[in-house]
């Protein structure tokens, strides 16, 4: 049989990198609140792969899970975008916790969606990890290298059918 746990062999390297970063810096709101948020997302999508809930129990979940973070810390919300190709800026304000609200909720249920096929969600979040890793603050761009890490390893094994990342609940 396939192991049934990609989502564990992500999240919990994920969560020590963030854990050991923590303990150097023990007033780090930014890696406390981004340990919450793994942790609560790795959770509803355990649960939701074991036990099916329902997309409003999901939905449900996911914005009080984000909502939570947001309080904890603020400075996640997304205040405003920057194009390359625009000189100025498209402020977000007084609607920037709403829209990133919103769009976390989508990219959950986004990803939620993918789980089932083998190496697309690995793949996605490598590709988007990646990304993030050239545009990250140094404090945070080797625990991104980690996370790119895990993701390879797990797409590896998943792609090989060895690792089952989820089921598409």
């Amino acid at each position: 049989k396939t192991p049934l746990f990609g989502g564990l062999s992500v999240a919990v390297p994920f969560l020590l990198v963030c854990a050991a970063q923590l303990w150097e810096n023990p007033d780090s709101a930014f890696f406390a609140t981004l340990m919450i948020a793994v942790a609560g997302a790795f959770l509803m999508g355990f649960f939701d792969d074991r036990n099916y809930l329902s997309a409003s129990t999901r939905l449900l979940a996911s914005v009080l899970l984000i909502v939570a973070c947001l309080e904890i810390m603020p400075d996640f919300a997304m205040m405003d975008f920057n194009f390359s190709f625009l000189d100025g800026t498209l402020p977000l304000q007084p609607l920037s916790t709403i829209f990133t609200l919103l769009a976390i909720v989508g990219l959950l249920n986004a990803m939620n969606m993918t789980d089932g096929i083998d190496g697309l969600f690995c793949g996605l979040c490598l590709i988007w990890v990646a990304f993030l890793y050239f545009y990250a603050p140094p404090q945070i761009s080797y625990v991104l290298a980690y996370l790119m890490i895990f993701l390879l390893v797990t797409l590896v094994f998943n792609v090989r059918g060895k690792l089952f990342t989820g089921d598409s609940g």
